[in-house]
């Protein structure tokens, strides 16, 4: 098989893979342009009216009050003294670990 027979095939066969490609790609736009403008608006209605269903189904029930959040620990007076002594010791040993990590 001679070098332009070889070139003849490989242009054909090229053209043949991008008449294909493009038939496909018509395919999955049209599938996509499909769901985008029909199956989206059609869900959102349908979302949109199982919530006023559920609006309309829960009208006659009375809300019940949701239960208080019970504070799980008191503060002491002194709490915010503790709390400055340990941060002054955190900020010791970061100090010492810093002169030690120096050459």
């Amino acid at each position: 098989m001679s070098t332009s027979t070889r070139l003849l095939l490989l242009v054909i066969l090229g053209i043949a893979i991008a008449v294909l490609a493009s038939h496909f790609l018509e395919i999955f736009l049209g599938f996509a342009l499909i769901f985008l403008f029909y199956a989206v608006p059609l869900l959102t209605v349908l979302a949109l009216l199982v919530v006023a269903w559920r609006l309309v189904m829960s009208e006659g029930k009375k809300d019940e009050p949701l239960p208080q959040a019970k504070p799980t620990k008191v503060a002491k007076p002194d709490d915010h003294l503790e709390i400055e002594r340990e941060l002054n010791r955190l900020k010791h040993q970061i100090g010492q670990m810093n002169r030690r990590n120096k050459p």
